[in-house]
């Protein structure tokens, strides 16, 4: 009996936002949301949190650095959320970018 698959892909990679030393306080001043004050005080704060969420990805799925360009998060803001820029746009815009790159690896 043939394997039924279902119409749409299983996540290979999740991905999580994360910011270069040199462009942390700019995008903080884009962002409209509250983030860390430094980027050392992200850094640590992600390496609590990563640990912890990618226990609970399933068996196969990897969690992935997208490196967020501020101009790139400008864009992307303005044309799919108003302009806006806050914790849920950045993950918007990392989960767009695991998308594209893994949709171009078929």
């Amino acid at each position: 009996m043939p394997t039924i698959q279902p119409p749409f892909g299983i996540a290979k990679a999740v991905g999580f936002a994360w910011f270069l030393p040199e462009d942390y306080q700019r995008i903080r001043q884009i962002s409209d949301d509250e983030m860390q004050p430094t980027f050392e005080a992200f850094e640590a704060k992600m390496a609590r949190l990563l640990p912890q969420f990618e226990a609970q990805l399933p068996s196969g799925v990897i969690l992935e650095k997208v490196i967020v360009d501020p101009d790139e998060l400008l864009a992307f803001a303005k044309r799919f959320h108003g302009g806006k820029i806050n914790s849920q746009v950045r993950g918007a815009f990392a989960a767009a970018a695991i998308m594209k790159k893994h949709s171009a690896d078929h």
